[in-house]
């Protein structure tokens, strides 16, 4: 729905990277070649402080009881089978740099 040369933008009021920088590598693989980001550090206030995002990060998973502990997988390849329909490939950094 986004026109040629138009731009969307992201935003979020979350310091989590599942509901950031994941998403934003979800779309840019989902729609490769066809979306880029764009560095609009020249167009914005001299003031505006922000920071680069990240580029690895772990996913938690929380207990489910003395016999399923909460555990952090920095990987999804570490994820139990068990586990894999609520941590999800698209919520890792490592599905897009293979």
């Amino acid at each position: 729905m986004l026109k040629v040369g138009g731009r969307l933008t992201y935003s979020t009021c979350s310091f989590n990277p599942i509901e950031n920088e994941a998403v934003v590598q979800s779309v840019l693989e989902h729609f490769k070649g066809k979306i880029h980001l764009v560095d609009i550090k020249p167009e914005v206030s001299k003031d505006l402080k922000y920071r680069p995002g990240l580029t690895s990060w772990a996913v938690y998973h929380k207990s489910k009881g003395k016999y399923n502990p909460a555990e952090w997988y920095k990987s999804y390849d570490e994820v139990p089978e068990l586990r894999q329909g609520v941590c999800q490939q698209t919520m890792f950094h490592d599905v897009y740099t293979k």
